[in-house]
């Protein structure tokens, strides 16, 4: 049952940002402006092929675009793994989405181009995210050159405040976050249906 649950979610999560007008606000609002400041989300391209194996491909919502930046022919790829529950081993989980995605550009293009990594997570709960550095404790210093490094960007829907969401440009995005945000919480679902609706 909670299997099909977090299937739901997903589903809804694909739905939504496979609209370009969306993942376009999507992105507006919550990438960092000093990231935003190098793209041009008006080229947003969402890509088809996936960036996992095959073994992979179950797991994971394949939300890939591709994205030009300011300095010309250079391109990014933004890459986006949806949690509707706590996971721990997500920063493993993404780690191998970089390593196929590097890989499968590689192969394909004998080139590769940037692929920032972003976690959207509306469970029930705040999740305090644990980084991949941080499951390696007492490395000796001569060690630590050995521990892979990446960051990403990570947004919990439940530390985002209402007020903020209601601030929002775009009026699907908006609605879709606060269902989000409230969806195990009926009652506090309830007060926002007028402004959803």
């Amino acid at each position: 049952m909670a299997m099909k649950k977090h299937h739901i979610h997903d589903n809804f999560i694909k739905e939504w940002l496979s609209d370009p007008e969306i993942a376009r606000a999507f992105f507006e609002e919550f990438l960092p402006v000093e990231i935003t400041h190098h793209l041009w989300l008006s080229s947003l391209q969402q890509l088809t092929t996936s960036y996992v194996t095959p073994d992979l491909k179950s797991k994971f919502s394949d939300l890939v675009w591709r994205v030009e930046t300011t300095r010309g022919s250079i391109h990014t790829c933004l890459l986006l793994e949806h949690k509707s529950y706590q996971d721990p081993g997500v920063v493993f989980q993404m780690l191998g989405y970089l390593a196929e995605g590097y890989l499968k550009q590689w192969k394909n293009q004998k080139s590769v181009e940037l692929i920032i990594p972003i976690l959207y997570y509306h469970g029930k709960k705040q999740w305090n995210l644990t980084l991949l550095s941080e499951f390696f404790q007492g490395i000796p210093p001569e060690c630590q050159r050995f521990i892979p490094a990446y960051d990403l960007i990570f947004h919990d829907l439940q530390k985002i405040p209402v007020a903020q969401i209601e601030q929002l440009q775009h009026g699907l995005v908006k609605a879709a976050m606060l269902i989000q945000r409230e969806y195990a919480h009926p009652d506090r679902l309830r007060e926002h249906v007028a402004r959803i609706l």
